[in-house]
């Protein structure tokens, strides 16, 4: 859906519900800076809308400290009412926003430390709002396996593989090897 800005929450909802209508159900935002701040537009959507499901593609992981965003996150799931659902993403990196002295570019190992930490909070505590992770590197892909509820696959390229996205699922069956059905 191409919801990029939010300048009014009368032309936001209008657009939310228009989707809702012609049969979109899923409606995700991303998280960067220049962007809107996806939790008050999901809540200003949320309020709009019944059936679309609500979540973020992708969070900002670096953004946020574990207990801040399932706070956030259980505010707009409830928000959204019982025929629709958050699922929250990640991992994100400042790289967009790298020139500016506030978000500060982060090792990749970091990135993905911050992630897992924050994945395993909020599959801890809240539990009920899927975990949507989206990448395309192998300790990414395998956060997502090990964690997530939802696997999105960005780039599928690894290499010099035939097919880069069997590939790439190929890996994601692999840790553990009993969760990819539910993936």
């Amino acid at each position: 859906m191409g919801i990029h800005s939010a300048k009014s929450r009368t032309t936001l909802q209008d657009k939310a519900k228009r989707y809702e209508d012609v049969g979109f159900d899923a409606l995700h935002l991303p998280d960067h800076l220049g962007a809107p701040a996806p939790f008050p537009v999901l809540t200003a959507i949320a309020s709009a809308t019944s059936t679309v499901r609500l979540g973020t593609y992708v969070l900002n992981a670096g953004f946020y400290k574990p207990a801040l965003l399932a706070r956030d996150a259980a505010e707009v799931d409830q928000l959204s009412g019982p025929d629709a659902s958050t699922s929250a993403s990640g991992p994100g990196t400042c790289a967009r926003n790298s020139r500016l002295p506030s978000c500060p570019t982060r090792p990749p190992a970091s990135v993905s430390d911050h992630l897992e930490h924050l994945t395993t909070y909020m599959k801890k505590h809240l539990p009920k709002v899927p975990i949507l992770i989206a990448g395309n590197g192998n300790r990414l892909l395998t956060i997502a396996a090990q964690h997530a509820d939802i696997i999105g696959l960005t780039g599928a390229s690894s290499g010099d593989a035939a097919d880069p996205l069997a590939d790439r699922i190929e890996f994601v069956r692999k840790p553990p090897p009993d969760r990819f059905a539910d993936l």
